[in-house]
């Protein structure tokens, strides 16, 4: 039949209340858990909230796709114009102890599609990518980019330690994909990369960054992190705590399966994600920021226009930190994070502020969806990778420092927003 008029639905969120649940206690008890989703909008509770009505236009044919990247067209070691940096004349070795820094760099400056093939890639020096490289490995357990002991030695840019990879800033089409880009838990002055690019065609692909032990065989390299060491081994202890970011994203386009879960020698400033000055549009799909023991695992500053599609984290301190933001939405989280208890206060050397996994200041137009977390209650410690459980009737999911308000314990928003 001819459709005459289509309802568009530009948001809709409605107030449920889950099935109760129950976890059993170390001691061998049981406590009953209820939670409740709600609507939260600025400061309070409602059922419902929903902007909808009538247009002539049906939808738009981009609705999907716009989310989307060509598999078809999407470069990768199998693209025409790929080049390996590994044949001649770049030769690079990926032994993980010669330097492949000039090779590499070379073959960057000389083409578009650039290929790293199986091995680890030692590079004492920032790799400067063009507005148009596409820089592709061949799996992240395949290609691995590492840095020497003593990391990185460059000047510093803006304001941080150097970084392993680049992007220029201004309007590009960068591609890094299918690799894993590592520091050391051990050095203060390199961090994984630096991106400044921003464009629809700009994206991250399944890759991820990570900081481990240093180890003389680059082979070794999982088995030094203590998610790995062999049991009753002696673990390497960390000289320094990591003061800065380890990813740090001022431009923008499309993140897929961006993923970091350290949580050894980092002191209250770092961040496994820092979104600073990014205002030109940023979208993660699927992001995985986990078990960091800075201040936040992620935070966005100054920025706007960003949108998180699915977020996952674990740990006792906060998920995301929005400071002078605006713009800026998450639909859906999940993981088994724990906030700290409402009459804790962090650990010395911390933002002290009320503890909670979402944290707010300064910020507007934001909308956080379907805040639910796995419970954890009474199980490990802070030095477990995963942090402490904390019963779900103790902490808050969302504070708001501007309002000083937070979310009472057990509510867990379908929709909270701020305008």
């Amino acid at each position: 039949p001819q459709i005459d008029s289509w309802t568009r639905i530009e948001e809709a969120a409605f107030s449920v209340q889950p099935p109760s649940t129950s976890q059993k206690l170390d001691n061998g008890s049981w406590v009953d858990l209820q939670y409740h989703s709600v609507v939260w909008k600025d400061g309070h509770t409602t059922d419902k909230f929903n902007k909808m009505g009538k247009s002539p236009l049906p939808p738009p044919g981009t609705l999907i796709s716009q989310h989307m990247y060509d598999e078809g067209t999407f470069p990768s070691f199998q693209s025409q114009q790929a080049v390996s940096v590994t044949a001649s004349p770049y030769n690079a070795v990926g032994d993980g102890h010669h330097d492949d820094t000039a090779a590499i760099q070379k073959a960057i400056d000389s083409h578009e599609i650039v290929v790293l093939p199986k091995g680890y890639y030692l590079v004492s020096s920032t790799l400067q990518l063009r507005n148009n490289t596409k820089l592709c490995g061949v799996g992240r357990s395949f290609t691995l980019i590492i840095v020497p002991k003593t990391g990185l030695q460059c000047a510093e840019s803006q304001g941080l330690a150097c970084p392993i990879i680049e992007t220029p800033a201004g309007a590009g089409s960068v591609v890094v994909a299918y690799m894993t880009v590592t520091s050391w838990h051990d050095i203060d002055n390199t961090f994984a990369i630096l991106w400044q690019t921003h464009g629809d065609s700009c994206v991250f692909r399944q890759g991820f960054f990570f900081s481990s032990y240093y180890v003389s065989d680059p082979a070794d390299i999982y088995l030094a992190d203590p998610d790995y060491w062999p049991a009753g081994a002696p673990r390497p202890v960390p000289v320094v705590n990591t003061t800065h970011p380890l990813i740090v994203i001022s431009g923008g386009g499309m993140f897929y399966d961006l993923e970091n879960e350290d949580c050894i020698g980092e002191a209250p400033s770092y961040r496994h994600l820092l979104i600073t000055n990014s205002t030109q549009g940023a979208n993660f799909y699927q992001l995985n920021m986990e078990h960091g023991r800075g201040d936040a695992n992620l935070e966005i500053v100054d920025s706007a226009n960003v949108q998180i599609y699915g977020l996952k984290s674990e740990g006792n301190f906060v998920v995301m930190w929005l400071r002078n933001s605006r713009n800026v939405s998450m639909y859906g989280y999940g993981g088994n994070a724990a906030a700290f208890p409402l009459t804790d206060n962090y650990p010395e050397g911390y933002t002290q502020t009320t503890p909670s996994l979402f944290r707010l200041q300064a910020s507007n137009n934001i909308r956080l969806c379907n805040l639910r977390d796995i419970p954890r209650i009474a199980n490990g410690n802070q030095t477990f990778f995963a942090g402490e459980g904390f019963d779900p009737h103790l902490w808050s999911m969302v504070y708001d420092i501007t309002l000083d308000q937070y979310t009472p314990p057990m509510t867990r928003p379908v929709f909270y927003y701020k305008s």
